[in-house]
């Protein structure tokens, strides 16, 4: 289950089994995703952000 951890203002950390598999934050209304050594910008939402890093953390990419 993916859980996230708030660790700034408009900033999360994304944890699956207690393990940290990216980061998702706000900057200026749009959202942003970080996740395997991709960033990806320009998100719509906070959930769009998490699923791309939970698309770039699957394992065997």
């Amino acid at each position: 289950m993916t859980e996230l951890r708030k660790v700034g203002e408009n900033q999360y950390d994304v944890v699956v089994d207690e393990r940290v598999i990216g980061r998702v934050w706000n900057w200026h209304g749009s959202w942003s995703a970080e996740a395997n050594g991709q960033t990806h910008h320009g998100l719509k939402s906070r959930k769009e952000a998490i699923a791309r890093v939970e698309r770039n953390h699957q394992p065997g990419r």
